[in-house]
Formats: C-alpha cells, sequence, structure tokens
C-alpha cells in the first residue's frame, strides 16, 4: 500500500486516535500511581489491548488479586465482543496470517471504524482492516505511555476528552441510519437497550442487551424490497439500469446483424474482384500470346518470301546460263 493510502487511513481513524491517547494517559497516570512503570503501561497496552479491562486490572493488581478472579471478571467484562466477532466472521474470511492479529486487536471502536467504514481509493479491503486495527492499538499504547512517563507534568484539564469516543459512535449511528434501507435492527437495538437498562441497572445492563438484540436479530425475518423509499429509489435505479443495458444489448444486435450482413456483400465483392482479376489476366495472356503468334508468322512468312525469291533468282540464273551455252554452240556448229 502506497503512502497515500495509508494518510486517508489514518485521516478515518483520527477520532479513535483523540479517544484513545486521551483515555490511555489517563490509564498510564492511573497505572503509575499504582507504583507500576512504563514498561508495564507498554507491556498491558500490547499484550492486552482493552481499555476497560486493563483499568480493571489496575485495581486487581493493588488487590492482589488471583489469575482466576482476574480471568472471570475480565471475561465477562469483555464478553460484548463475542457479537463484535460474530459480525466479522465472513469480513476476516480469507485474511492469511493477518487474521489472528485482527481477531486480537478487535475492540468496540475498531468494530465501529471497520463495520461503517469503506476503503479509501486504491487501498485493498485486507489492508484497510490491518492497518485501521494497527493504528488504533498505536494510539492506545502512545497514550498509555505518554501517560506514564510524563503524565504528572500534564495541568490542564482532561475531563471530557473521553467523550471521544460517544461522538464517534454517535457519528457511525447517524451516517448508517442514512446509508441503511433497513431501520428495524437499529430500532432494536435501541429499545431493548432502554429496556434492559431500566431493568437490570446502569452497571448491568450490556451483557443481557446484547444476548436479546442477537436473538431477535437471527430470527427476524429478511425485509421485502419496496418497503420504502430509499428501497423504491434503489429499485428505480436498477430499472433504469436495467434499460440501459437492454438498450446496449439491442444496438449490439443490431450491430451483429449489420455486420452479419455484410458479410454475403463482402463475400460478392471479393468474388466479384477475383473474377474480373482472373479475366483481365486471361485477356492479357490472350493478347500476348496473339502478338508473339503474328510475329512469329510475320518472321516465318519473311523468311518463306526471302527464300522463294532466292530459289527464283537462282532458277533465272540457271536458266540464262543454259540460253548462253546453246547460243554458243549454236555458233560452234555453224
Amino acid at each position: 500500500m502506497d503512502k497515500k493510502g495509508l494518510q486517508a487511513i489514518f485521516l478515518q481513524t483520527m477520532p479513535v486516535m483523540a479517544g484513545y491517547v486521551s483515555l490511555g494517559i489517563a490509564f498510564g497516570i492511573l497505572l503509575k500511581e499504582a507504583g507500576y512503570g512504563v514498561l508495564w503501561a507498554f507491556g498491558m497496552g500490547t499484550l492486552i489491548y482493552a481499555g476497560a479491562s486493563q483499568f480493571l486490572c489496575v485495581t486487581l493488581l493493588m488487590a492482589h488479586a488471583s489469575l482466576l478472579q482476574v480471568a472471570i471478571l475480565v471475561f465477562v467484562l469483555n464478553f460484548r465482543h463475542f457479537f463484535y466477532g460474530l459480525g466479522m466472521i465472513t469480513r476476516y474470511k480469507g485474511e492469511g496470517r493477518r487474521r489472528p492479529y485482527l481477531i486480537y486487536a478487535l475492540t468496540d471502536e475498531t468494530f465501529a471504524l471497520l463495520s461503517a467504514g469503506k476503503p479509501p481509493e486504491g487501498v485493498s479491503r485486507s489492508d484497510f482492516y490491518f492497518w485501521t486495527s494497527f493504528l488504533d492499538q498505536c494510539y492506545w499504547v502512545l497514550g498509555s505511555v505518554v501517560g506514564s512517563l510524563a503524565g504528572s507534568l500534564i495541568t490542564f484539564d482532561t475531563t471530557g476528552l473521553d467523550f471521544a469516543m460517544t461522538a464517534l459512535f454517535a457519528v457511525l449511528v447517524v451516517e448508517q441510519w442514512y446509508t441503511a434501507g433497513d431501520h428495524r435492527p437499529a430500532l432494536i437495538g435501541l429499545g431493548i437497550s432502554v429496556l434492559a437498562l431500566r431493568i437490570f441497572g446502569a452497571d448491568n445492563f450490556l451483557i443481557p442487551a446484547l444476548v436479546v438484540i442477537c436473538i431477535l436479530l437471527l430470527i427476524l425475518p429478511e425485509k421485502q424490497p419496496g418497503s420504502t423509499a430509499s428501497d423504491a429509489a434503489a429499485g428505480a435505479q436498477a430499472n433504469e439500469l436495467g434499460n440501459a443495458q437492454q438498450a446496449a444489448g439491442t444496438q449490439a444486435e443490431k450491430i451483429g446483424d449489420t455486420q452479419q450482413a455484410a458479410g454475403p456483400k463482402a463475400r460478392i465483392t471479393a468474388e466479384t474482384e477475383t473474377e474480373e482479376k482472373a479475366q483481365i489476366t486471361a485477356e492479357t495472356e490472350t493478347e500476348e500470346k496473339s502478338q508473339i503468334t503474328a510475329e512469329t508468322g510475320t518472321e516465318d512468312k519473311i523468311q518463306i518470301t526471302d527464300k522463294a525469291e532466292t530459289e527464283e533468282k537462282t532458277q533465272m540464273t540457271e536458266k540464262l546460263l543454259l540460253t548462253e551455252e546453246e547460243a554458243m554452240d549454236h555458233d560452234e556448229n555453224l
């Protein structure tokens, strides 16, 4: 992937950077106050990479909790990732060696970006998944290290910086609401979450709400096309596209018919040209033969004439000689 594509992905992850760096700094400060240095901050951000779980781990480390207690509490706290993973099974299919890391680096914010965002122009879907996940983790690790190293030097009030994450989710929800043709999943999620909040309270509503939402979405029948204005508009676009394709097909058929009709004409023209060339060649050969014959006959006639004249002259000479001999003999007799 080129530098331009990486810059485009970075711009898409800037809201996550704002939230992760600020929360990471808070985690680094808390970890530093608990007596753990920068290597702990870097190691937990790299190997655990779970914001809420890392804050919980600081408390568990200070309480000297057992590994079993830590495992159970972290599993319950991160159980929501099970539902995120279900939505990414088909997306991560075929990722090869990158797939284990993509599964490991799937956080709430990364899931939101990958499920709602689109790869920038010139960036493959695989690169988009990997670099979004990798940059998000880099933001978290950076914030944790900065908080551990220089957290005590930060004198300004950072209250409210973590609201960047809430704002990010709000923007993604609004964008999906306008782009999605079916709003039933969003309405179901909102209704079940409010109901679970009233029943279980703010500290315990998340897991029950996710379970009920997943069950309802699994049994929810598919939406019939044309039930909303967006579907109607999509159908109209599809019809226009189909008409355009049909018109293009008709034009292609006409072109094919024209080419097919032109085929016999071209063949007849070629045959006619061949016959004319053959006729011209035959006439030329005949003329040449006639000319040769005429020239040959003329030469023969000239030769015959010359021969005849020569014979006549010879005969006349012989006659003159005979006549002279006879005259001489007559004179002698006298």
